[in-house]
């Protein structure tokens, strides 16, 4: 496809900011707001893009990533001057399901580790699927995007987030077919399937 017709008109950028938004409130309604959630809050609004780039044009770009990975940096930056400006030393980690007490070394060492081992076990798929069936289960995009999404979650939900992506992944491909939407019939846009089970275990 054409990069230069790779762009949302007006009108789509304004549902995407809407959505956002709305998406924002909700959780916001289902949380109190405080400092650990903030960096959902402006997670959601990345998602929000990737899955309507994803749909429409079959491709992550490497911009959404990059400014996942941008937010991640500061949240964790943040954490540790939150932390160590604070009288009690004390930081909370918000994993979606509730609120732990960790230190910021402990929120950055397992964000990551989740980001590795997730991202390694799906490289590990993508390779062997592309060995057996000559078709790649996931694509880079894709790999990228686990990579970035996984550093926000701890390893368990990371496996929660990649086996809840299949399933929207599934249905999606099962719409597709009865809908006789033939581009989505044998393939899914994967990172649109990724990004909506972020946005289910973020808000739910």
């Amino acid at each position: 496809m054409n990069p230069k017709k790779q762009r949302f008109n007006i009108q789509q950028i304004f549902i995407i900011v809407l959505v956002s938004v709305l998406l924002d409130v909700l959780m916001t309604v289902f949380s109190a707001f405080e400092w650990a959630s903030l960096k959902y809050l402006l997670l959601i609004p990345i998602l929000v893009f990737v899955a309507a780039y994803d749909f429409k044009f079959r491709i992550i770009p490497n911009w959404l990533i990059l400014a996942g990975l941008i937010l991640w940096i500061l949240c964790i930056s943040g954490d540790f001057a939150y932390y160590y400006l604070s009288e009690d030393q004390v930081c909370l980690i918000q994993t979606v399901k509730g609120a732990y007490m960790q230190t910021p070394q402990e929120i950055a060492l397992c964000g990551f580790l989740s980001s590795i081992c997730c991202t390694t076990f799906c490289a590990l798929v993508a390779w062997l699927t592309g060995k057996i069936t000559r078709q790649s289960a996931f694509g880079m995009g894709d790999i990228k995007m686990i990579f970035m999404l996984c550093l926000f979650f701890d390893i368990r939900l990371g496996a929660v987030l990649i086996i809840l992506a299949c399933i929207v992944g599934l249905v999606f491909m099962l719409i597709a077919k009865f809908a006789s939407k033939k581009q989505y019939e044998n393939s899914i846009p994967f990172g649109f399937a990724l990004a909506l089970a972020a946005l289910v275990l973020i808000i739910v």
